[in-house]
């Protein structure tokens, strides 16, 4: 009995050695694939900041970044990044600026500057195998409307059309015209279309003399309204003219 003791004591030794080394080996490899940055940071952004590799010489860097503090007349400070790059991250040369008001405390200050060197190294660990365990958030709550929209989200399109044929025996001519309005939201879709068409034709083969007029007009309006992600109630009329279809007035809802 002592024995098995001792096995399984030996056993979730050596299980727990062997997790340690895997776990240390993965490590290992994320860190051999991050980024090598040259810069003068502070612990906390080291903390803050651990996909890349923070290197002492700048020779063996893949990106090189300056940052420098200037006052502003306001009070506060305009904090610049400096950005070069080298090996993996050659040809990018950048410059990131940030603001500091002068009520902002070392805190906030030390945030600011560790979101936005955040914002600056993304577009390097993308298509690296670190970028699997970076996880983008936005804080705020915007509208999904477009707000700056100065048509409050209204499309109109409008088209003008014509043809001329003209023959010893046949001659033509074609006008017509497209008047169309969208207004789409998440809630709401209305929609206005006009349509006219104009065709004269005249026909004449010896004694046979003949001409013949064609016009067509359709208004058509839907309005639906959005119920939930996966339905809608709505209204559509059409309004029709046409000598061709030998429709004087013609209405369907």
């Amino acid at each position: 009995m002592k024995k098995l003791f001792i096995l399984l004591i030996i056993s979730s030794f050596t299980f727990l050695l062997y997790s340690q080394d895997e776990t240390k080996n993965r490590v290992d490899d994320l860190r051999k694939d991050a980024i090598n940055v040259y810069m003068v940071a502070p612990s906390y952004i080291k903390k803050e900041v651990p996909f890349i590799n923070y290197v002492r010489d700048k020779e063996v860097a893949d990106l090189i970044i300056i940052d420098t503090r200037q006052e502003t007349g306001s009070g506060g400070s305009e904090i610049t990044f400096f950005i070069e790059g080298q090996f993996r991250c050659s040809g990018v040369m950048d410059t990131v600026k940030f603001y500091i008001s002068p009520d902002d405390t070392e805190e906030e200050i030390r945030s600011k500057q560790v979101r936005l060197l955040k914002m600056v190294l993304m577009r390097y660990i993308i298509g690296t195998p670190l970028e699997e365990f970076v996880d983008i958030t936005f804080s705020e709550s915007i509208s999904e409307e477009v707000s700056s929209d100065k048509w409050n989200n209204w499309v109109f399109e409008t088209a003008i059309y014509g043809s001329l044929d003209g023959r010893e025996s046949l001659k033509s001519s074609t006008l017509g015209t497209d008047l169309n309005a969208d207004w789409v939201t998440s809630e709401w879709k209305i929609n206005i279309g006009l349509n006219y068409d104009r065709s004269y034709t005249v026909y004449d083969y010896g004694d046979i003399h003949t001409s013949n007029t064609n016009k067509f007009t359709n208004v058509s309006g839907d309005v639906v309204k959005s119920l939930s992600n996966h339905w809608s109630v709505g209204l559509s009329a059409d309004f029709f003219n046409s000598i061709y279809s030998n429709y004087d007035h013609l209405i369907t809802f």
